[in-house]
């Protein structure tokens, strides 16, 4: 999920700016352009289409929640909250730490754990639909401010575990 870190350490550095930038993912094409990505990886993701990689689907759709949350989440905060700062340093550390953390241990990994994760993953309130369904509807929450920011933790578990199973 490489755009995605990228798009969240590019928000932490320019966030506290007044910069066309951060009036840029106020706009509502910011959250058009979102919903369109959550859109079409929703569905990309739900049909496993083999021509989209699903690491770019999963990368894709992250980045579409996040200019969703930034264009709709905005007015519901202080001008200058910090949570959106916040956030966007701890998405772009979790993604980075957990693909990390599950790439290197792969390799140290057990048949029987391999088969055991593989049946973790095919489980079906495991499967990739329910938690994107769940970052979408959370999106549409924002009094609960902490609903986003564990509906995407737990859609980069997913991914990591994904992204273990099913890359070489």
């Amino acid at each position: 999920m490489y755009l995605f870190i990228l798009l969240n350490m590019f928000l932490v550095f320019f966030r506290n700016t007044n910069s066309l930038v951060k009036l840029l993912f106020h706009t509502e094409y910011s959250q058009y352009a979102g919903i369109l990505l959550l859109i079409l990886n929703f569905i990309a993701i739900g049909i496993q289409t083999k021509k989209i990689h699903f690491s770019l689907c999963y990368d894709l759709f992250a980045v579409g929640s996040i200019l969703v949350w930034l264009s709709y989440w905005p007015p519901f905060f202080r001008e200058g909250s910090p949570i959106f700062y916040v956030f966007s340093l701890y998405f772009a550390f979790i993604t980075a730490f957990l693909s990390l953390l599950f790439k290197a241990q792969k390799e140290s990994m057990s048949i029987d754990e391999i088969k055991n994760l593989q049946m973790l993953a095919n489980y079906r309130l495991a499967s990739p639909l329910v938690f994107l369904t769940v970052v979408i509807m959370s999106l549409a929450f924002p009094e609960h401010f902490l609903l986003f920011p564990v509906a995407i933790t737990l859609l980069i578990i997913r991914f990591s575990l994904t992204d273990c199973l099913y890359t070489k």
